[in-house]
């Protein structure tokens, strides 16, 4: 974004949008997760330039970056790493009142598929259900039905949105007459800003129209909503002292919840450990976010103190949430369990999940996880592994074995092993118990020492 919007405004708007998006607290969040959402937002965001510079310069170059980019987005998180691109490169052409044919040239289209192709084409040799998967369960049906239990309400994309990208969106509806007098400009001076404006709309409109939501999705809308504020900033360097004093409001909410409230938020978490640090933590966070409401509220006297309090508004709150998100993160990693198998167990080669999984644990612990479970693999958050598991499990080097297998491999015990289940399943915590000593009792998992080799 510093780069886009140095080339079509200047360097200072360039700098201000790339100060914007990295302080928003979706990207802040997102960019702690290891999730394909934020690799997404990369392709999609260069797809997009890619495609509006081959309409200002009319150069194919451009376009085949393109599609390149798109290919890779496909690669990324599927299907909608194309439609979204598409969306709005089709809007801006209709808003431009050009054709939109010239957005489906040959070789940017050749780029697409020799890029997304051979991958597509090696996965369904393995796994010929797999088109049927990706484009009609995981596209048609994600977007148009409620399978995927994961729908919400008509205004949550737009909810996560405003939230995400908060302080600065605030210019977006502050600046409204002047985004008007961009579209009315659209054919003439304001294209790149009627781009952006694009950018933001189509993505929010189909996502809200689509079944299938999840706050990642609104990932590569940011990119496009920071740099139209950086625009809007430069074109109406007043909006910034209406947005200081709207961001100090946001900040002393905020502040005086977690100062005078946190105790009563904290047994709202599912999570002990976690709500026992909101507690502890709130009250300080609070102070934070009421003396950087106060910096921004400086700002209708100081338009250096009003960024530097729109600055320190999310800030203050992604610094104050560390010790939240710290324990968030090692509530739901493998870490400590590797530790402790590595220490416990530093001789098993073999580590069982009785209906229990870890996602991280083959990471930390650099080997397979096998994992013996009924036909659904609900243990597994992978559509494809839990619809399609029993027929993975046929496969020669499948990882997944049946229920009840892991019994068998504890009675022969032929390489020593580690028996993981998940810390409420007692029927399997006493049978394990029974055999093999306890190592770790956590609050997902327990874990049970290796069992000892049996002489043949």
């Amino acid at each position: 974004m510093v780069a886009f919007g140095t080339v079509r405004f200047n360097r200072a708007t360039g700098l201000v949008a790339g100060l914007i998006l990295i302080t928003c607290p979706l990207v802040q969040l997102f960019s702690r997760v290891v999730i394909f959402d934020a690799t997404m937002m990369f392709w999609v965001s260069l797809a997009c330039i890619a495609v509006h510079f081959s309409r200002e310069s009319n150069r194919v170059g451009w376009l085949l970056l393109g599609w390149t980019a798109a290919g890779f987005a496909v690669l990324t998180k599927g299907p909608v790493g194309l439609v979204v691109p598409l969306l709005i490169g089709i809007a801006e052409a209709l808003a431009r009142q050009e054709q939109i044919r010239r957005l489906f040239h040959p070789l940017g289209i050749a780029a697409f598929v020799l890029i997304v192709g051979p991958w597509f084409l090696a996965v369904t040799q393995s796994h010929p259900e797999f088109l049927h998967y990706a484009f009609v369960r995981e596209t048609f049906e994600r977007v148009a039905t409620d399978k995927m239990n994961r729908t919400g309400p008509i205004y949550y994309v737009a909810a996560f949105l405003i939230v995400g990208a908060l302080p600065w969106i605030s210019l977006l509806f502050l600046g409204g007459r002047h985004l008007i007098g961009f579209w009315r400009q659209r054919l003439d001076t304001a294209r790149t800003e009627v781009f952006q404006l694009l950018w933001i709309l189509m993505p929010l409109l189909f996502f809200t129209l689509s079944q299938s939501k999840r706050p990642g999705y609104i990932l590569p809308v940011l990119p496009a909503v920071a740099l139209l504020c950086a625009r809007l900033l430069q074109v109406a360097p007043h909006l910034l002292r209406y947005a200081a004093w709207t961001a100090a409001g946001i900040g002393f909410m905020l502040g005086s919840i977690l100062l005078f409230g946190s105790d009563a938020l904290a047994p709202h978490i599912y999570v002990s450990r976690i709500a026992q640090v909101l507690d502890a933590q709130g009250p300080v966070l609070g102070i934070a976010l009421i003396a950087a409401a106060g910096m921004a509220l400086l700002g209708a006297v100081s338009p250096n103190r009003a960024i530097a309090g729109l600055i320190m508004i999310p800030v203050a709150l992604l610094l104050g949430i560390q010790g939240v998100l710290a324990e968030l993160g090692e509530y739901r990693s493998a870490r400590a369990l590797a530790r402790v198998i590595e220490i416990s167990a530093p001789e098993a080669i073999q580590v069982i999940g009785v209906e229990a999984y870890s996602p991280s644990l083959a990471y930390y612990l650099e080997m397979p996880i096998l994992l013996a479970t009924g036909n659904q693999v609900r243990q597994i958050r992978s559509n494809y592994i839990q619809e399609y598991g029993e027929a993975l499990r046929k496969l020669p080097d499948s990882t997944l074995r049946s229920e009840h297998w892991w019994q068998q491999a504890l009675a022969q015990c032929t390489v020593p092993a580690v028996f993981l289940v998940k810390a409420e399943a007692l029927d399997k915590c006493a049978s394990l118990a029974a055999a093999l000593p306890l190592i770790l009792e956590g609050p997902n998992h327990a874990a049970y020492s290796p069992c000892k080799q049996v002489a043949h």
